[in-house]
């Protein structure tokens, strides 16, 4: 093999290259687990120059897809979604189906965080039945908690209970820790929000205590503040400011602007409740800071843009497509 490779040196280099850009982007994936996003995005970047360089379209759109989940965990919403469109573009092109739901529900999840819920429903909604056709479980499952979360979100929280206990199921039967901790955590905010105290905090503790076994901070950050607001309903302020505080450092270590902002919210309502006053305003002016750089003005443009460019794309692609199947007809008669 390797003497044939060398007397073909352009496809030797091509190889080499292709073989280049799949180690940076595994590099980028080892990093974006250890919550490290700076390391991940450089790898990622490297992986995408290589990968074009090669040729490889179903690289590049992984590594665009994993770009997109970074951002998405920066906060930088406008960012993620022009990467998750760029790798769906590419995905779609290919007809790799596996990935493109992958990538259909991290953008759902992106349209979540924006608050534009239809866009996040349809999404999770073509997620679901491509990963049907695929009877891919894992993704199944994850389809099933976006569409959870859009009608939690919309106030439908019986219909969110029963998407949320599907994908627990079947997470339950694929062993997915991940997808099980999420369930746990999307099942309690659901019995919170409905002042089920005792449902939500039973949940609650059975997620935190899956994530600390599993070491998944992220998701330890969530739990921990969810448990705090939680106790801070029940009027168990101790307890509250605990979980609360330990939320916040572990959102700060890992720089997840979202969870920070809404740590600082959970705060500035319990120091609301202690009748601490002054350090409730500072944590609220501290939680605009944080929901300011996460959502303005210019970043809903940017992704309206950007969906509205992918959808004039797609749309020129499958016209030009037309023509060539036409012109082709008109040349066979000819």
């Amino acid at each position: 093999a390797y003497y044939r490779i060398e007397s073909q040196p352009e496809k030797a280099n091509r190889f080499l290259k292709k073989i280049i850009g799949i180690a940076h982007n595994n590099i980028g994936i080892v990093y974006f687990n250890q919550a490290n996003y700076s390391e991940a995005l450089k790898n990622y970047n490297i992986a995408v120059k290589f990968n074009s360089q090669s040729g490889n379209k179903k690289q590049i759109a992984n590594t665009y897809n994993n770009l997109g989940e970074t951002y998405q965990h920066l906060g930088n919403y406008p960012e993620a979604l022009k990467n998750l469109l760029a790798s769906i573009k590419l995905r779609e092109e290919i007809g790799d189906v596996s990935n493109t739901s992958q990538t259909r529900i991290n953008i759902g999840s992106v349209y979540l965080l924006m608050v534009k819920y239809p866009l996040a429903l349809a999404n999770y909604s073509i997620a679901l039945q491509l990963a049907n056709k695929l009877n891919d479980k894992n993704r199944i499952a994850n389809s099933y908690d976006g569409i959870g979360g859009v009608n939690y979100r919309l106030g439908n929280n019986q219909e969110a209970l029963r998407n949320y206990f599907i994908a627990l199921k079947i997470n339950e039967e694929i062993r997915n820790i991940n997808g099980i901790a999420l369930a746990y955590e999307s099942i309690a905010a659901v019995y919170e929000d409905m002042g089920n105290f005792t449902e939500a905090l039973k949940n609650y503790s059975i997620g935190l205590n899956i994530c600390e076994k599993n070491d998944i901070k992220w998701q330890m950050a969530m739990y921990n503040m969810n448990i705090g607001n939680t106790y801070r309903k029940q009027n168990k302020l101790n307890e509250a400011e605990h979980h609360l505080l330990k939320a916040l450092q572990i959102s700060k270590y890992l720089n997840r602007k979202e969870d920070i902002k809404e740590c600082y919210l959970a705060l500035t309502r319990l120091d609301s409740a202690k009748g601490n006053h002054k350090q409730s305003l500072n944590d609220l002016s501290l939680y605009y800071i944080y929901r300011d750089s996460l959502i303005n003005e210019e970043n809903t443009k940017i992704i309206i843009q950007t969906q509205m460019q992918y959808e004039f794309d797609k749309k020129e692609s499958e016209l030009k497509a037309e023509q060539v199947k036409k012109d082709a007809v008109a040349a066979e008669r000819i």
